[in-house]
């Protein structure tokens, strides 16, 4: 993985001094809307990759997981507990929209692995592309499906 090693070499470098929170977006199989491994790490999923990721000097990474149905959300088992995750609950490459209790079954199996207070919720990628309604359909999933989730926490935690 020493283009793994080369990459977190640059980032820690362009971000040593910014006194900032950081967060590192990345796209896994997720250009031109295609689901399928990045083959650029040699691996099927984010877990070997993320092993040497975790070096970069950053407060977060921003992973796409919808796009390949959350399957890669396991790989995050080992994030350490000063690191955080955006994680990509909507996929942005459909018009389709998302329904709540989708989003909050994908947010289920996120923290599943990934501790509530190290866990963001997002899109993957960006939805610039997406008309207007549909991506206003997908953000009220992914609040809706939020809501959902927080509330079943919430009643969990309570002693």
């Amino acid at each position: 993985m020493a283009d793994a090693r080369w990459v977190v070499d640059v980032v820690n470098r362009t971000v040593e001094g910014v006194d900032a929170y950081v967060s590192w977006h990345f796209c896994f199989g997720n250009s031109w809307g295609n689901p399928t491994p990045n083959v650029v790490f040699g691996r099927g999923d984010y877990r070997a990759l993320m092993e040497e990721l975790y070096a970069a000097k950053v407060d977060e990474f921003a992973l796409d997981c919808a796009i390949r149905d959350m399957r890669d959300v396991e790989s995050l088992v080992d994030l350490p507990s000063d690191k955080r995750v955006a994680l990509g609950v909507i996929d942005v490459r459909t018009t389709w929209v998302e329904t709540p209790g989708m989003v909050a079954d994908r947010i289920r199996r996120a923290v599943e692995v990934v501790p509530p207070e190290q866990l963001a919720l997002t899109t993957d990628c960006g939805m610039r592309h997406l008309p207007r309604f549909n991506a206003f359909g997908k953000l009220k999933a992914l609040v809706l499906g939020a809501a959902q989730v927080r509330a079943e926490l919430g009643d969990a935690a309570e002693p």
